[in-house]
């Protein structure tokens, strides 16, 4: 069952990388950029603060180099960090990105018992399902955790 799970993760990816190459350019954005439209950002995913050893200094690598590069913004796939003080620096790093930082829930953010508000509030996501507006691109972010209630989420609001 657990390799359904998992395939049903990878599959929601999918689904949310084509729905925001298709929804690419949308005339939706009030910040459009009118010469060429184009948006840079950066992906990280699977960093596990609580599990591997070097994750801060990971993460303070990926947001030195999207600094650097002055990226749009950047955006976590899941499986970052415990939603709790032992997290703080770690996520102090990840917001010491210049510009807007997103992140997908992932199983493993809530390993230690905690619920899926628990761990939107501590990320300061707005909600599991939401989606955002760069640069004329429209970018669409999934759940792909809750198999069960999607018919819910997708309103004309986040399309």
């Amino acid at each position: 069952m657990e390799n359904y799970k998992n395939s049903g993760k990878n599959v929601l990816f999918v689904i949310a990388l084509v729905a925001v190459i298709f929804s690419c350019n949308s005339n939706k954005s009030s910040n459009v950029k009118k010469d060429n439209p184009s948006v840079s950002f950066g992906i990280c995913t699977d960093v596990h603060l609580n599990v591997i050893h070097d994750a801060t200094r990971r993460i303070q690598v990926f947001v030195d180099d999207m600094n650097s590069k002055k990226t749009d913004f950047i955006i976590e796939m899941g499986d970052f960090c415990y939603p709790d003080s032992t997290s703080d620096e770690f996520l102090s790093v990840y917001n010491s990105f210049k510009n807007d930082k997103y992140f997908v829930l992932g199983n493993h953010d809530k390993d230690n018992g905690v619920t899926w508000e628990q761990t939107k509030k501590y990320f300061g996501m707005p909600a599991s399902y939401y989606s955002f507006d760069k640069n004329g691109f429209h970018f669409i972010v999934l759940n792909g955790n809750e198999f069960a209630d999607t018919k819910n989420h997708f309103t004309p609001t986040l399309l």
